[in-house]
């Protein structure tokens, strides 16, 4: 990626960082190396990630989004009126600190909305103390489980039994749950079968990000067995919220849920439920 100028760069308590203004891909962020979010296309990740599950849930109030450091979660979860509060909560307090400053263009001032409460801390313990039935929808927007690293433990049975505990009857979790390329879709197929040992319906679906440059995978996990998740019910929701998404319509929520076969084989056989013992342990 040509770069045009490095905006900052360092390294803090979790992780090093870059904040880069590219010709391709305008403002970019990087953390350990990997690309996290570009204005030219975090819009298209962050409706894909958020309007299925806020759109699950008939009217949400109260939202937790886990991670986020960017803001344009916030940004997304603050289009649909009935939510009242929302919780973001990232470990780097540094890292959001310098996203507020050099990617205005993703949070679009989002930090700044009343509904706002920023928590700084770790989400698992934070959310582990929340009582139960906080939350109509979480958002887990948190790095991927690789070995060794400090997510391994956000993508096990007994995380996910805390998000559903945190939830309320008919709520909703979202995540993403990385890419789902050959080699990798291992790893998608087992989140997918460790959600399916906690929540009674989970919805699988992925959509191309170029900045990535590979597909990347999702989920909508509901508390409610009949949760209405379909390309119908979706747009019957932005038409009743008047949101005008630029990405994900019913249309094209069809083609994100048509998953290659070889996916939906990996989910089918996968056999082992991550655990806090046995996480799943990614290689990059």
């Amino acid at each position: 990626v040509e770069v045009r100028q490095v905006l900052a760069e360092g390294k803090s308590r979790f992780q090093s960082y870059a904040f880069l203004d590219t010709v391709a891909f305008g403002r970019i962020l990087v953390l350990d190396g990997v690309i996290q979010s570009a204005d030219f296309d975090e819009w298209m990740y962050h409706e894909a990630f958020v309007i299925p599950a806020l759109c699950a849930v008939k009217a949400p109030r109260r939202v937790a989004v886990l991670g986020g450091g960017e803001g344009a979660m916030l940004r997304e979860v603050l289009r649909h009126p009935s939510v009242e509060a929302v919780t973001m909560v990232d470990i780097d307090e540094e890292v959001v600190h310098l996203c507020r400053r050099h990617l205005p263009q993703q949070h679009q001032g989002a930090f700044d909305d009343p509904r706002v409460e920023l928590v700084f801390d770790d989400a698992r313990a934070w959310l582990e103390r929340q009582p139960a039935d906080s939350f109509d929808v979480v958002l887990a927007d948190l790095t991927e489980p690789l070995a060794g690293g400090p997510s391994a433990k956000l993508f096990t049975q007994e995380f996910y039994r805390i998000t559903h505990r945190s939830l309320t009857d008919g709520g909703a979790l979202g995540l993403q749950a990385g890419s789902i390329r050959l080699g990798f879709c291992g790893a998608y197929g087992q989140v997918m079968r460790t959600l399916e040992s906690v929540y009674p319906r989970v919805l699988p679906y992925a959509s191309w990000i170029t900045s990535f440059a590979e597909q990347w995978g999702f989920a909508v996990a509901t508390t409610d067995e009949n949760a209405d998740v379909s390309p119908a019910a979706l747009d019957a929701c932005l038409t009743q919220r008047q949101i005008e998404p630029r990405y994900l319509d019913g249309t094209a929520f069809v083609g994100l849920c048509h998953l290659p076969r070889y996916v939906r084989h990996a989910i089918e056989t996968a056999t082992d439920v991550a655990t806090d013992a046995q996480p799943i342990s990614l290689q990059r």
